[in-house]
C-alpha cells in the first residue's frame, strides 16, 4: 500500500482493486469515510487532482474521508465515470453515491481552490 497522504482526518491512499476492501475497513476503523476515486491521468482535472491532494484546501475539503485511489489501468471495462469519487460501504463496494466531474476537464483543471470547492460539498454530505 502507498499511502501518499495521511493526516488524523483525512487520508489519500494509491490501490490495486483486490485491495479495496481491506482500504474501506481500515477507513471504517479510523472512523473515516472510505471513498473510490476513479484516477483519469488523460484529463488536466484528474492529474491536478493527483497533484493537490496533500494541499491544506483539500485536506480540508476532504476531512472526514478516506479516499482510495484506483488507477486508469487497473480496471478493464468501466461502468462508471473517470474522475469521480464514489462512497463506499463497510466491505469496500460502491454504494451508488458518486461525485461525477461534469466534462473530462471538471473543475479541477483551474486551480486548487475550485477542485475543492467542487469535492467539499460531497464529502461534507457524507461525513454528517
Amino acid at each position: 500500500m502507498f499511502v501518499a497522504c495521511s493526516h488524523p482526518r483525512t487520508t489519500w491512499v494509491a490501490a490495486k482493486p483486490d485491495r479495496v476492501p481491506a482500504e474501506a475497513r481500515a477507513a471504517l476503523a479510523k472512523g473515516l469515510v472510505p471513498v473510490l476515486y476513479r484516477d483519469a491521468p488523460f484529463t488536466i482535472a484528474s492529474t491536478n487532482l493527483v497533484k493537490w491532494h496533500d494541499t491544506p484546501e483539500m485536506r480540508d475539503a476532504l476531512e472526514g474521508i478516506a479516499v482510495i485511489q484506483i488507477g486508469f489501468d487497473d480496471l478493464v471495462d468501466p461502468p462508471f465515470p473517470w474522475h469521480s469519487f464514489e462512497k463506499l460501504d463497510a466491505s469496500g463496494k460502491p454504494t451508488g453515491v458518486i461525485l461525477e466531474p461534469g466534462t473530462k476537464d471538471g473543475s479541477c483543471s483551474a486551480s486548487v481552490g475550485e477542485c475543492a470547492a467542487w469535492v467539499k460539498p460531497f464529502a461534507r454530505s457524507l461525513v454528517r
